[in-house]
């Protein structure tokens, strides 16, 4: 999201993440409130002379209520073009935070029981402490709607207050020998530098390595689709980059040609290759030149091809891939100008451009929208030639 609005990602994530512990450090040392183990004499915040279940109570309160604000983010995610992976993402976390909610409302009933409170109002007292949840929530998700652009501020911001909320509840020795402002503090610094590191993807190729080893989830997922009958005929991995999907099938036993424009990359997937002992193909070929047909008197089983669109070269796709053959396609769509990289609209494809191109094919797998975080538009199609 930063980098989509034009700013370093590793800014929010530095600033956010520091700013969400030193909030519930500040909010830890004022707000008078008791942790589950500990005596009233050892009640934290502003000294008040208020019973150890009010105090009790409190904390949780305090958790819970960051816990809301935390909810109310993926829902925001909303986009009109592909509302389901948002709301359904939203409902599931939804749910998740609602069966943390057990042990959090047992926390409050036990100890008002324990105190003589009846038991029907302890139960009350308990489902009244998650209250508090969706008005944060609802808070939360209208702050993020009008102040969008610090919804990357929010993200690290949460992820920082639940890491001081982790040690400080769920890691007894941080409070023993009145070390857990120390205890927080190193936690919260070890962690900070870590969290940066993952927003800042410019590290990934300046340092050698990339950040994903494994294939794309669409490729992992259809992996059943290869069965032993392909491997009469190579699988084309178009525009192969590091290779990391082809190298995935190479490793399942398949003759994979990797084919791309680029030296450097197909130094690396030989070098990668080496590395995990698999014998490949290399075609270093400029996909683009104006050849009627780059793969003519060529027969593939399988074509698969990830974040790549030159729209002259389908019909040649869909006459080398062999009767019975698999196409494994994924990428953007015209709406990810709205996010960051790629804008340009030779390189996006239209709203339903491409089941279009393949509409006579049987489709096995067709999807269409919003995926991920950083938001990205894409569409994907898994599909058998007949």
């Amino acid at each position: 999201m930063a980098a989509s609005s034009g700013s370093s990602p590793w800014i929010p994530a530095a600033v956010g993440f520091m700013a969400g512990g030193l909030f519930l450090s500040i909010i830890d040392k004022v707000l008078p409130h008791l942790h589950p183990d500990f005596r009233s004499m050892k009640a934290e915040g502003i000294r008040k002379d208020w019973h150890r279940s009010i105090l009790l109570v409190l904390a949780i309160h305090s958790i819970t209520s960051l816990k809301g604000l935390r909810s109310a983010l993926p829902s925001v995610r909303f986009q009109p073009i592909s509302p389901q992976p948002s709301l359904t993402g939203a409902i599931a976390l939804a749910i998740g935070i609602g069966i943390q909610n057990f042990p959090e409302g047992t926390a409050v009933s036990v100890p008002l029981r324990r105190e003589g409170v009846s038991r029907l109002k302890s139960f009350w007292y308990g489902q009244l402490s998650g209250i508090v949840e969706p008005v944060a929530a609802f808070v939360g998700a209208y702050a993020v709607v009008v102040f969008r652009p610090i919804l990357p501020y929010a993200l690290a911001f949460a992820a920082g207050a639940m890491i001081f909320v982790v040690v400080e509840e769920l890691i007894p020795e941080s409070q023993q020998e009145k070390n857990s402002d120390i205890a927080n503090i190193r936690s919260t610094a070890r962690l900070h530098p870590h969290d940066v590191l993952r927003c800042s993807t410019w590290i990934a190729p300046v340092a050698g390595f990339r950040v994903c080893e494994g294939p794309d989830r669409l490729l992992q997922d259809h992996l059943h689709l290869f069965t032993p009958d392909l491997k009469r005929y190579p699988i084309l991995d178009l525009a192969c980059g590091d290779g990391h999907n082809g190298l995935f099938l190479a490793q399942k036993g398949f003759q994979v040609i990797f084919a791309d424009s680029s030296k450097e990359a197909l130094e690396q997937v030989q070098r990668r290759a080496d590395a995990k002992n698999v014998a490949v193909t290399l075609w270093r070929i400029d996909l683009e030149a104006r050849k009627a047909d780059p793969f003519s008197g060529q027969t593939f089983s399988a074509v698969i091809s990830f974040r790549y669109l030159h729209r002259p070269l389908i019909p040649a796709i869909r006459e080398a891939v062999m009767q019975g053959g698999i196409l494994i396609y994924e990428t953007f769509t015209e709406h990810q100008a709205r996010f960051g990289k790629p804008k340009n609209p030779d390189h996006l494809l239209k709203t339903g451009e491409l089941f279009s191109w393949f509409q006579d094919w049987e489709a096995m797998y067709t999807y269409e929208g919003i995926v991920g975080e950083p938001p990205k538009a894409i569409a994907q199609l898994v599909c058998r030639k007949p």
